[in-house]
């Protein structure tokens, strides 16, 4: 298992922290995109037509986590998923010697502007926290379908905190 490259974001133990989707390291087919409506101007997806089916290929984004405290947290994606079949990515956790969250889907729902979804894996109705160690986690979205638009993300140790 790789890091991710660049310098770690630190995830607070009192609060949550923002980062930007395009922040990451993108591995192609998956690139960064400009719309002005977009946090920054930027964001990333899989290019593909919207309705069509398309996708699971190993493209992905990752990012370092620097969790300064064990414990659970939540996730939240600013996405853009026009069709159904242009609402999932692949969510996963690691570290350099262990795998945290196996490759597990996220159906976004549709969105067809730009908003906030909780990261619910596996279909999960309920949010299910993400458990995290202490010290440096590699926090990655793969292709799932084409067409999912990634731009922002928010994670907080506040199971109550929600994204602006």
């Amino acid at each position: 298992m790789r890091s991710a490259a660049g310098e770690p974001i630190v995830v607070p133990a009192d609060k949550g922290v923002y980062f930007e989707a395009e922040s990451g390291q993108v591995v192609p087919p998956m690139e960064r995109q400009y719309d002005e409506k977009a946090s920054g101007g930027k964001y990333v997806w899989m290019p593909g037509k919207p309705g069509e089916k398309g996708g699971s290929v190993p493209g992905s984004v990752t990012w370092r986590l620097k969790v300064t405290q064990e414990g659970k947290y939540t996730l939240w994606g600013r996405v853009l998923a026009p069709t159904p079949e242009d609402d999932s990515l692949y969510v996963r956790a690691f570290t350099d010697a262990r795998e945290l969250i196996p490759l597990t889907a996220w159906q976004t729902g549709t969105h067809t502007e730009w908003e906030w979804a909780q990261v619910r894996l596996g279909g999960a109705r309920a949010p299910i926290p993400l458990k995290l160690p202490a010290g440096e986690v590699n926090l990655q979205f793969r292709v799932r379908e084409d067409g999912t638009k990634l731009d922002r993300l928010f994670i907080t140790p506040k199971a109550d905190e929600k994204p602006e």
